[in-house]
């Protein structure tokens, strides 16, 4: 309760709210093990398209999440060979209030990763946190 009481916005950096697709993502990620064992791992499942896990998730923050102003990055470059990892459907909570969702030119893997303090998507991140304090 203190922490919803002390928040006035929350951003999101590519989190999979929906999931990912886990075959695609495995593939692309795959340091040599099988497919199989690949979407066999307990994490990866969780992480899967519309997962129980992820939809309980969801259907917690759901009531209390118009309260926040809420922003979603998302990355549009594909990581390896995929398209990428956490696409903006899956970005966003879907009928969330008192939100955007922002487009960053970045892999998953580089999203917080910025070369300097020039770079674009680091702006972008920055004057989102500066309306939100």
């Amino acid at each position: 309760k203190a922490i919803e009481t002390s928040t006035y916005g929350v951003i999101f950096m590519g989190t999979p709210h929906q999931g990912v697709n886990l075959l695609e993502w495995a593939q692309s990620c795959s340091d040599g093990r099988s497919l199989g064992s690949l979407q066999d791992d307990p994490l990866l499942k969780t992480l899967s398209l519309y997962s129980g896990a992820l939809q309980t998730q969801l259907s917690q923050y759901d009531p209390i999440s118009s309260r926040f102003e809420t922003v979603f990055f998302y990355e549009l470059y594909g990581t390896h060979y995929v398209s990428p990892c956490v696409p903006e459907f899956s970005a966003k909570v879907p009928g969330d209030v008192n939100t955007e969702s922002i487009g960053i030119y970045k892999t998953h893997i580089e999203m917080v990763k910025f070369p300097s303090k020039k770079d674009a998507d680091y702006n972008n991140i920055v004057y989102q946190l500066r309306r939100m304090v």
